[in-house]
C-alpha cells in the first residue's frame, strides 16, 4: 500500500471516528437532559417527613407525618391548627393501639403453663428452669 493511500485510508477512518463521536456524544446528551428531568420531577414531589407530636400553633407542611392522642396522622396538605381527625387535612396513617393494661392477665396464664411443663418435666427427671430473655427469673417456681 503506497503512503498516499494509506493517509487516505487514515483521513477516511479519523472522518468515520468523528461521526461516530458526534453521535455518541449527542446521543449521551439526550439522556442526560432526560435524567436531569426525571430528578427535578422527582425532588418537587412532597416528601414525608416526621414533625413529632402535634402542636397548635405549629405550622406542618404537605407530606408530613405527627402524632396525636397516639396515633400518627399524614398531611394532606398545609396548615395550622387544625387537630388531625377534626379537619380534613390530615389522613390517619397508623391508629392508637391498645394500653397493655391485660399484661398481667398474659404473665399469670404464663405461669400457668410454665408450671404445668415444670411439673410434666420433674415427672420425666429432666431439670426444667424457666428465665426471662434477659436471663432473670420472671417469677417464683
Amino acid at each position: 500500500m503506497s503512503i498516499g493511500r494509506t493517509m487516505a485510508t487514515a483521513r477516511m477512518l479519523s472522518a468515520i471516528g468523528r461521526d461516530r463521536r458526534t453521535d455518541l456524544e449527542k446521543s449521551l446528551r439526550a439522556e442526560i437532559e432526560k435524567l436531569q428531568h426525571r430528578v427535578e420531577q422527582l425532588e418537587a414531589r412532597p416528601s414525608v417527613k416526621y414533625a413529632g407530636t402535634w402542636k397548635e400553633k405549629s405550622f406542618f407542611g404537605e407530606g408530613v407525618l405527627v402524632t396525636d392522642n397516639g396515633s400518627m396522622w399524614h398531611a394532606k396538605r398545609p396548615s395550622i391548627g387544625e387537630r388531625p381527625g377534626q379537619t380534613d387535612a390530615w389522613t390517619l396513617a397508623v391508629k392508637r393501639g391498645r394500653d397493655g393494661r391485660d399484661a398481667v392477665v398474659v404473665l399469670v396464664r404464663f405461669e400457668r403453663v410454665v408450671r404445668a411443663c415444670q411439673g410434666a418435666y420433674q415427672l420425666l427427671g429432666i431439670e426444667f428452669s424457666a428465665r426471662a430473655a434477659d436471663g432473670r427469673q420472671p417469677f417464683r417456681i
